[in-house]
């Protein structure tokens, strides 16, 4: 199999996360009522911590679980 090399190809834009974690100062916190997404939001805020060189902490709360960027 030979590979082709092409040049001029436009790099597809980053795929859209469904949390606000560029957007987020230290303090401000954002609230999951639905307790599949609660539990993938664990996973999630520990992988942006990882890309973003930022903290996030995730608590279940009344009603759902709450997000914090802590750092």
């Amino acid at each position: 199999m030979e590979i082709k090399i092409e040049k001029d190809i436009p790099l597809p834009p980053e795929r859209r996360s469904r949390y606000p974690w560029n957007a987020m100062q230290v303090g401000d916190s954002f609230f999951v009522d639905n307790e599949v997404q609660g539990r993938k939001l664990r996973g999630a805020a520990n992988a942006a911590s990882k890309r973003l060189k930022k903290k996030f902490a995730v608590r279940r709360v009344t009603g759902g679980y709450r997000c914090w960027r802590i750092g």
